[in-house]
């Protein structure tokens, strides 16, 4: 397989040359490479209004089509990427859709002389027909790899970059015209046979597959072949007029196929996003309280293990217990419920919030000052204090810290550090209560 940078570095080169080439036909008057020769008076649209429109309509029309399919494409790349957990596969697939019905948009357009119009730009329009009809198979073929996962293709890539550069190099050479039309003939016949190749792979996948539950795909699929076919041999009569309206059929075909596939896999790519979701919520997500659970703090601990700079404040509820046997247990839970949320409101600009079990809680942060822990502390008791004002059922929170300064100490003694500070203050809210 050939490597994907390699691919890049190539159609990079490709584009430059495109550039390149035309820049020193600006400076040097070189001539550009066309497929074939433009009419030697352009057409008169302020006398043939009428005819010009009947005769480039469905061209326009297959135009707007493919240009809208491409953008919709790039918008679905942006979404699948950025929404779907960056699925790239999926993205670009999307992208080289995209690309593909971009380049078939431009060739159509400058390819059928609806453009002839405008007089003083029909050379570089020439010029990016020729472009569109060197790049297409290239991006056909990706596209077919990514669709079909067939590699033979890229034997048939390097013979198109093979004759694209020698295009360019003739065209520097002022080799005669009529060579460098036979090349870009050549070239654009092949795109012609890979899309037939493409229609009767997927017909014959279809008909194995014996998807009998949506014979429309069989049906567009086959139609797709004889469109193909029918353009091809008008190709080669040089009917062209016919062959473009068979191209564009066959090619608006083509999009609605794949854009239905390309939704269908977006859908399914959402489809596992969400079940990925849930799975993450399910493994790190407290179904209790919605904060991060014990998972998700011994994950917090592993990544922070070389922190320099590490705080934990380990929580307890107090009598919770007596609350259940008092209230019932849906009381208790709600004790617990309440002091997740006024644990995280009170920390939440330093650290994160975790629940490591029935009634435990602890704060995980970086960075921050004793001071920093001791004003969400005092913040906390207010909050608990407003709590309790209107609350039958009256929270109470033991709690114990400890800072990290150097390395020498764990991640999990500091963890145990603050964890026995937590229980002296047991101990010291016990001893007051019972004097």
């Amino acid at each position: 397989m050939t490597n994907p940078k390699v691919l890049r570095i190539r159609n990079y080169v490709l584009i430059g040359l495109s550039v390149a080439y035309y820049i020193l036909y600006r400076i040097f008057g070189l001539p550009l490479p066309s497929v074939y020769n433009s009419p030697d008076i352009p057409y008169e649209l302020s006398r043939n209004v009428s005819d010009y429109m009947k005769e480039n309509l469905a061209f326009a029309m297959f135009f707007l089509l493919f240009i809208t399919v491409s953008s919709t494409s790039f918008l679905l790349a942006y979404i699948i990427y950025n929404k779907f957990d960056r699925n790239r596969d999926t993205a670009k697939a999307a992208v080289h859709t995209g690309l593909l019905f971009l380049c078939i948009a431009v060739m159509i357009i400058t390819g059928t002389g609806a453009l002839d119009v405008f007089s003083e730009h029909v050379e570089l329009f020439d010029y990016l027909h020729a472009l569109s009809v060197l790049f297409l198979p290239l991006i056909f073929s990706a596209y077919f790899r990514v669709f079909y996962k067939k590699k033979w293709v890229y034997v048939f890539e390097w013979i198109v970059t093979a004759l694209a550069l020698l295009c360019f190099i003739f065209s520097v050479l002022s080799v005669p015209q009529f060579i460098i039309q036979i090349i870009l003939i050549s070239v654009h016949s092949s795109t012609i046979g890979l899309m037939l190749v493409c229609s009767f792979v997927y017909t014959s996948y279809l008909i194995r597959r014996k998807i009998a539950a949506k014979p429309v795909n069989t049906v567009l699929s086959i139609s797709n072949s004889l469109l193909c076919a029918a353009a091809a041999v008008f190709h080669i009569m040089g009917m062209m007029t016919l062959y473009w309206l068979c191209l564009g059929s066959a090619t608006a075909i083509l999009a609605f196929m794949t854009f239905r596939e390309l939704v269908d896999m977006a859908a399914r790519q959402y489809i596992k996003s969400v079940d990925a979701e849930n799975y993450r919520k399910m493994a790190y997500i407290d179904a209790l309280c919605g904060i991060s659970n014990r998972n998700a703090f011994l994950l917090e601990q592993s990544e922070t293990y070389n922190s320099d700079s590490l705080y934990y404040v380990v929580f307890d509820v107090n009598n919770l217990k007596r609350i259940n046997d008092s209230y019932g247990h849906s009381e208790g839970d709600e004790i617990i419920r309440k002091s997740a949320e006024l644990i995280c409101i009170s920390f939440e600009k330093i650290g994160k919030c975790f629940r490591i079990g029935g009634d435990e809680f602890v704060v995980i942060g970086q960075y921050s000052t004793d001071e920093d822990i001791r004003r969400c502390l005092r913040n906390l008791s207010e909050l608990i204090e407003i709590f309790n004002s209107d609350s039958e059922a009256k929270l109470s929170l033991a709690y114990g810290y400890a800072i990290r300064t150097t390395l020498e100490i764990t991640t999990y003694e500091l963890f145990n550090r603050a964890d026995r500070d937590m229980y002296r203050f047991k101990k010291r809210l016990k001893a007051y209560k019972t004097t």
